[in-house]
């Protein structure tokens, strides 16, 4: 729509598309002056940039000439800037302070630029006593008009005496001069602690306000920069600003930046970009900023979103956290969050599961588990080879949860652990891979002999494991020991036979079920009962899925 009127009046769409660049870029330039100091590159970058778009615009034009309304810029009669909002907005300053036209002629310099954004960043600030006329008379820019209202030239002219055109130029304000107004106001000093709790307050207050400000002014700068130098400044400020908050235990704020920041991240296609901002993830994970996290009394809420912001470079530095940690809760909480940020790499734990505290190596044994990862296989291996029982207990939940044929090897192995609570767990879990191959391995390990210094749950489990892997294989085996008897069957044997019968009740063939029933009426009940249980197992086909490997 104002591409249109300005095409009314004359004017191209490709000249007001130039002015609002420079309109624009002077907003950004004043937000940029006011955060860094002249020697900073990032200032020059922005007024380097602000003197080549008026350059290029002189290329064609004269002079910049804006009529100044309340909240918009109009050039020719197009409106080329309007923002509603009172604070940071040029038209309202330059009009409140009675300027109604202000012009740009071809020469401007760098320097008088320069001066131009200083006199409109320095008006509206606190503690400034002089308006943007006086301000503008005192840089006596030689390149740029201006146009007072004739009210407020009426006004200036009753407190300085003077007189004349409304159009000032340089040292045609020179005549000027503005007494400040004295009001008599009588009130109740304040007491000492009075003026002690409001200047706490005040500074309080400010603080926010300051670094608020400070976060929304990089953010805008940010949008659309891609000179990495000014890029870099802007996101180290805000990792600055990360480590003050979280120094004030502002954790929220915290979050609310790096949330920004990832956002950048993950919409940016500049690798370069992505390292600088990893960077600060990189710091907002460190010890100290960890420390300050579970120290500012966050909830597990709070915590959990810092957390998640986080890269796969903080995870050892939230192990060591969760090391010191006493609150099982707060410690669960933890390994959760650790689960989700080692999945981008689980190369991450390859030093924490070797970690001299035992429990610290339980925790790691469960997030990889947690992960379901064949990737998190080998580390999960070694801590099944953990001196301490615990973790070696872990170790196996976690491998009993990833559906992977390369776990088979370690279950074999976890087999001749010390534990008897560990070796049956590995043969349940081998119970999930068949063949011809698995079974031969494991049969070697079986002998009447063995099996004697087994206790009776291990014999069983063992047994019904070599039936579920061999299956129509593993009859021959059991077959053999199921008929093993002495002219005096010691309970030892007897034993054995009734686990030998669970196993051929898991092979459930005819053969298997006919040799059952021949000590269905046994005088030892531990057999008896055993076989018939296996025959009224295999009948009701339980162990179909077995009986074919």
């Amino acid at each position: 729509m104002m591409r249109e009127k300005g095409l009314e009046t004359g004017v191209d769409g490709r000249t007001l598309e130039s002015v609002r660049d420079i309109l624009r870029t002077v907003t950004k330039t004043i937000k940029t002056f006011n955060a860094y100091p002249k020697d900073n590159p990032v200032y020059q970058k922005f007024a380097d940039a602000l003197l080549e778009k008026f350059k290029t615009f002189f290329k064609s034009e004269d002079e910049l000439e804006l009529d100044v309304e309340l909240h918009s810029l109009r050039y020719k009669d197009a409106e080329v800037f309007r923002s509603e909002e009172q604070a940071e907005n040029i038209a309202t300053l330059l009009f409140a302070d009675g300027i109604r036209q202000l012009t740009f002629n071809k020469g401007i310099t760098l320097d008088e630029i320069i001066d131009f954004i200083d006199v409109m960043r320095l008006a509206p600030g606190e503690g400034s006593h002089d308006d943007t006329v006086t301000l503008l008379w005192e840089k006596n820019i030689k390149n740029l008009d201006y146009t007072v209202a004739e009210e407020a030239v009426e006004e200036l002219a009753v407190a300085g005496g003077l007189e004349g055109a409304a159009t000032l130029h340089g040292a045609a304000y020179s005549t000027l001069t503005i007494k400040p107004v004295s009001l008599d106001i009588r009130t109740e000093p304040l007491t000492a602690d009075e003026r002690e709790e409001i200047k706490t307050e005040v500074l309080a207050l400010d603080d926010r306000s300051l670094l608020s400000s400070a976060v929304n002014l990089f953010f805008e700068l940010l949008s659309g920069e891609r000179d990495m130098e000014v890029f870099s400044e802007m996101v180290r400020n805000l990792g600055r600003i990360v480590d003050i908050r979280m120094h004030n235990k502002d954790v929220g704020g915290a979050i609310e930046i790096l949330g920004m920041l990832k956002k950048i991240s993950v919409v940016s296609g500049v690798p370069e970009q992505h390292k600088i901002i990893e960077g600060v993830f990189n710091k907002a994970g460190g010890r100290e900023n960890l420390k300050r996290l579970f120290a500012a009394g966050s909830d597990g809420a709070e915590i959990s979103r810092y957390l998640s912001l986080l890269e796969k470079a903080s995870v050892p530095n939230i192990i060591e956290i969760l090391g010191e940690l006493e609150d099982r809760k707060m410690r669960r909480l933890l390994c959760h969050i650790l689960t989700e940020l080692g999945r981008q790499d689980i190369g991450v734990f390859s030093e924490a599961i070797n970690d001299g505290r035992w429990y610290v190596v339980r925790n790691i044994a469960m997030i990889l588990g947690m992960m379901k990862e064949p990737a998190a296989i080998n580390l999960i291996g070694k801590a099944l080879g953990h001196p301490e029982l615990r973790v070696r207990k872990e170790a196996m939940r976690s491998l009993e949860g990833i559906p992977s044929g390369e776990t088979k090897n370690l279950f074999l192995s976890a087999m001749k652990d010390e534990d008897a609570g560990i070796r049956v767990s590995a043969m349940r879990a081998l119970r999930r891979f068949r063949g011809p191959e698995l079974f031969n391995v494991m049969k070697e390990g079986v002998s009447l002999d063995a099996l004697k210094k087994k206790s009776f749950t291990e014999k069983k489990e063992l047994l019904e494991t070599l039936a579920a892997v061999g299956g129509e294989e593993a009859f021959p085996l059991l077959s053999e020991l199921f008929k093993k008897r002495g002219l005096i069957e010691k309970d030892m044997v007897t034993e054995i036979r009734a686990c030998a019968a669970s196993g051929l009740g898991v092979i459930g063939t005819p053969q298997a079920v006919s040799l059952l029933q021949k000590e269905t009426g046994s005088r030892k009940s531990l057999l008896r009962e055993a076989c018939q249980k296996a025959i009224k197992e295999a009948t009701q086909g339980g162990n179909s899925q077995r009986k074919n490997p």
